[in-house]
């Protein structure tokens, strides 16, 4: 499987200097396909230029309904709430198994801004966003991407070895229509030999708790609300 991505903040913004060829872009959608569909043209346009070689930067994405007073005052709220979290995870995710950019720098960790959904202001605690991060450095600890099978739109998940085999996953569910309410069912097959994996979830009513999600006979029984997510250890 590919190399991780690295997950920066704005003050990585700069890792590559202009001399160097670093290719900079930036998107602030609300579909974790949108800025996969510019970076691939931006990468397409890069190579044909012969800096193939040259790693790519995502710069400045965060979720953005639009520009209008009213969307940016709806998109402040999501950035602080479950949904936002499960956007970032997703983006994070659907950038990591498309393979199209090498460094994804979150707009931003700064705590003087409401485009930090890691962090409420208010409250002067972490948000579930902030788990999203904790989630991808315990992934990239295991250095070795493995690849994961689901079939389910609002599904995203990435998974990662270690060389003794062990596991982690990162199972994300995004929504982004607010009239999608039900529960989620889906499993995930347990390796041989494991038989107490670690579920840390996060949804409208957990952040980052570990929570005993039931073994069955095909492997754990996730039920995930809307925009959630959940870090699995097997």
């Amino acid at each position: 499987m590919r190399k991780w991505a690295i997950i920066a903040g704005l003050f990585l913004s700069g890792i590559l200097s202009a001399e160097e060829g670093g290719g900079d872009y930036r998107q602030l959608p609300f579909n974790p396909a949108d800025p996969l569909c510019s970076v691939s043209i931006a990468s397409i346009i890069q190579d044909s230029y012969g800096y193939d070689k040259v790693p790519t930067i995502l710069d400045e994405w965060n979720y953005n309904y639009d520009w209008t007073p009213e969307g940016q005052k709806y998109s402040r709220e999501v950035r602080q709430s479950i949904k936002g979290s499960a956007y970032t995870a997703a983006c994070i995710c659907h950038m990591q198994n498309e393979g199209c950019t090498d460094i994804l720098t979150y707009y931003d960790f700064r705590n003087n801004t409401s485009y930090n959904g890691a962090w409420d202001r208010q409250q002067w605690a972490e948000t579930a966003t902030y788990y999203v991060f904790w989630a991808w450095n315990r992934l990239k600890e295991y250095g070795t991407q493995v690849a994961t099978e689901y079939h389910q739109k609002d599904i995203y998940a990435v998974a990662a070895k270690n060389q003794e085999g062990k596991i982690r996953l990162l199972v994300v569910r995004y929504n982004d229509n607010n009239n999608v309410y039900k529960d989620k069912i889906m499993y995930v097959p347990l390796p041989e030999g494991a038989s107490s994996p670690l579920c840390m979830l996060s949804d409208s009513n957990h952040m980052n708790t570990a929570y005993p999600f039931p073994i069955t006979d095909i492997g754990i029984k996730l039920t995930l609300q809307p925009n959630s997510f959940v870090y699995i250890e097997l």
